[in-house]
């Protein structure tokens, strides 16, 4: 860099002060910045001229036309240069006491490789929370399902006339007491079915008809259709919507169930009654998928009354 000197007259010439830098100490600005393989740091002057460069071939050359206009437009701006036939992001500076342009140059492969590889990683992060969402999603289906199938299954066997008695769950849930009451059941009948037989072969005409009705009365508290409608219900509730519909369509299946197998009392209060179609009008409302609007029109002072069960 050299600049004339001139004395107390302005037309007085005394001199040239000139001052020489080596281009490698230019490196020493920027030691510590690190552009990547494939970035690096330049100096250009008013003219286009490259005056410094890490590629020592370049300089004296001249930059592209098209670059050294946006260099002249852009005194402090980023722009893709593309002059040198591969697409680079470029930043530059102009001094204002030498004219002369600091530019910084990358490939915008380079700047963008970061971005792909958070995306890839993204991706596989996401994938695999997914995947063990789903995992748990299925074990947790799994295990409420799991026993209302086996529960499904000990029902086909007793429609079919198996009495086959369902191993309890332990789990001291809902499902593992309609298993219990369940079972109450099947003994009842395959205990009351040994009677039947006994009874006709004894020709006891008066023995028998009161051993069918009591067949005849459980049969018709277990619908076979009935059960297999309201436990595909359940298993709807259990996997998709995990609400409370279930505790209440199980709850109420086992009260009547409870009292149902009760078959040594013959009669019980119309209140015990009313429960027990308040129970079966809750399961109908979960299996049709509306309200119903129940009128029940009895005096206070006949609740405590007896009469026959399952009468309502």
């Amino acid at each position: 860099m050299a600049r004339k000197i001139h004395g107390e007259v302005f037309n007085e010439f005394k001199g040239i002060l000139a001052i020489e830098i080596k281009s490698n100490e230019f490196s020493t600005l920027w030691r510590g910045i690190y552009l990547g393989p494939n970035g690096f740091f330049s100096i250009v002057d008013n003219e286009g001229r490259i005056v410094y460069h890490p590629d020592k071939k370049q300089i004296g050359s001249f930059v592209d036309k098209q670059l050294l206009s946006k260099l002249e437009s852009n005194p402090l701006e980023a722009f893709i240069d593309t002059s040198g036939g591969e697409e680079r992001m470029v930043v530059s500076l102009k001094s204002a006491y030498s004219g002369w342009n600091l530019m910084v140059s990358l490939p915008t492969a380079d700047i963008n490789e970061p971005l792909s590889s958070i995306r890839m990683s993204s991706i596989w992060v996401g994938g695999i929370t997914l995947l063990i969402a789903l995992l748990l999603s299925y074990r947790f289906g799994r295990n409420i399902t799991k026993p209302i199938q086996i529960l499904k299954k000990g029902m086909r066997q007793t429609e079919q006339g198996n009495w086959v008695k369902i191993p309890q769950l332990r789990t001291r849930n809902e499902l593992d007491e309609l298993i219990e009451r369940y079972n109450l059941m099947v003994v009842s009948l395959s205990e009351l079915m040994d009677t039947l037989y006994r009874t006709e072969l004894s020709k006891k005409d008066a023995e028998l008809e009161h051993q069918k009705a009591q067949l005849q009365s459980l049969q018709l508290q277990i619908n076979p259709h009935f059960l297999y409608n309201t436990f595909e219900n359940i298993i709807c509730y259990a996997v998709i919507q995990q609400s409370e519909e279930i505790t209440e369509i199980v709850d109420a299946i086992a009260s009547m169930f409870r009292y149902s197998v009760q078959t040594d009392i013959e009669e019980t209060a119309i209140v015990n009654e009313l429960k027990h179609v308040l129970n079966y009008m809750m399961i109908m409302k979960h299996r049709i998928g509306r309200e119903f609007e129940l009128d029940v029109r009895i005096p206070p002072q006949f609740f405590l009354k007896k009469t026959v069960r399952l009468t309502l």
